[in-house]
């Protein structure tokens, strides 16, 4: 149901169903990384240890730095998209194809609502039962 795009990342096609579930896991990764990337800093940056003995005791430190810095940029534009998606009342297939280019506003497409309605649809909905687990 809505079909918003497929996720390579996780492997399955993300919609009405688990959105709330993808930005759920979007921003905990995110929020992750960002407690990843400060603890490594305190580890590099710790005034109380001489650098040669903070590296020989804390020897990964500087990779998780790189790599928290490297993923963190990913993370965050895929976040804010994200968000920013949520805001206007867009799937990424609709934003990626520019369905709504015909009407005046892209970001206002034809069956959208202002930026709280978007988010208490997302959020405070309840979904209706799955379509595959109705008895017949």
């Amino acid at each position: 149901q809505n079909f918003d795009h497929h996720c390579p990342w996780l492997g399955t096609c993300v919609g009405k169903r688990n959105y709330r579930t993808f930005l759920l896991f979007t921003n905990s990764l995110f929020l992750h990384l960002l407690m990843v990337l400060y603890t490594s800093l305190v580890v590099i940056i710790n005034p109380g240890l001489p650098f040669g003995e903070r590296m020989a005791r804390y020897p990964l430190s500087i990779p998780f730095v790189l790599l928290a810095v490297s993923l963190l940029v990913f993370m965050a534009q895929l976040v804010f998209l994200h968000w920013y998606l949520v805001g206007t009342g867009n799937t990424t297939y609709e934003y990626c194809k520019n369905i709504w280019t015909e009407y005046e506003d892209f970001s206002r497409g034809p069956f959208r609502k202002n930026c709280i309605m978007n988010l208490y649809r997302l959020f405070a909905y309840d979904l209706s039962p799955s379509v595959w687990d109705r008895q017949t």
